[in-house]
């Protein structure tokens, strides 16, 4: 197994959320987590610093913690928990207090619906990719990124509903890729929110089916592409 890189705690996280941040990062960062229970932190005050301690000792120096103070507990924070991070921050960790329904922020949803999730997950991944960034890829890799985005973006392939399979993803694209690197390549799109996919359930369907998650993320990254979105 690779060695941890980096751990980012994430205090007053909805539980149904963790899996789909985990996906969006590198794979060398450890997410950790104080869940929520209901609207309140689950465990009790010195349950949750003894916790935050020993994530921030699994990362091989405090300048690699990342803290994210998530703003959607009742009340302030236990006094026991703000004095743990102040410490952290002494040591080098940074913590980060984002403003509910603000930037990428969702507001505070009641039942902390789907779209709810959906949306913190997005924000935290961006936000722990942003802070502790991957090693940029190759020019190689970086041109098959684009290709590939080009063609899904030539046919519209644009939502889970009107998708690529992966067969005509690939299709004259990548082909001096070695083994291998057609997963490195799918798989550092789907982190940074250029790609979404899902199994292909249609009728005798195979494989995967694929689509850009992210329009506007990606006309950022590749301006060149602007015309296919017009």
């Amino acid at each position: 197994m690779d060695p941890i890189s980096a751990v980012a705690i994430l205090i007053g996280l909805p539980p149904p959320v963790r899996p789909f941040i985990e996906r969006r990062v590198g794979p060398h960062i450890s997410v950790k987590s104080i869940p929520l229970s209901g609207f309140m932190l689950e465990p009790p005050p010195l349950t949750a610093v003894q916790m935050i301690e020993h994530f921030a000792d699994g990362a091989p120096s405090y300048e690699r913690v990342l803290v994210v103070v998530l703003p959607y507990t009742s009340g302030h924070l236990p006094t026991e928990v703000a004095q743990s991070l102040s410490v952290l921050a002494d040591l080098g960790a940074t913590i980060c207090r984002p403003q509910s329904g603000t930037g990428l922020w969702p507001a505070r949803s009641p039942r902390l619906d789907n779209q709810f999730q959906t949306d913190l997950a997005k924000a935290l991944g961006q936000l722990i990719n942003s802070t502790f960034p991957e090693d940029p890829l190759s020019d190689a890799h970086h041109a098959v990124c684009k290709e590939l985005l080009r063609g899904l973006a030539t046919h519209s392939k644009m939502g889970p509903n009107n998708h690529s399979h992966e067969d005509d993803l690939w299709k004259s694209r990548g082909q001096d890729l070695g083994p291998g690197e057609r997963e490195v390549i799918v798989s550092r799109m789907l982190r940074e929110g250029l790609l979404g996919r899902k199994k292909n359930k249609s009728a005798g369907g195979t494989g995967w089916v694929y689509w850009i998650a992210d329009v506007q993320l990606t006309r950022t990254r590749y301006p060149e592409l602007d015309p296919y979105f017009q």
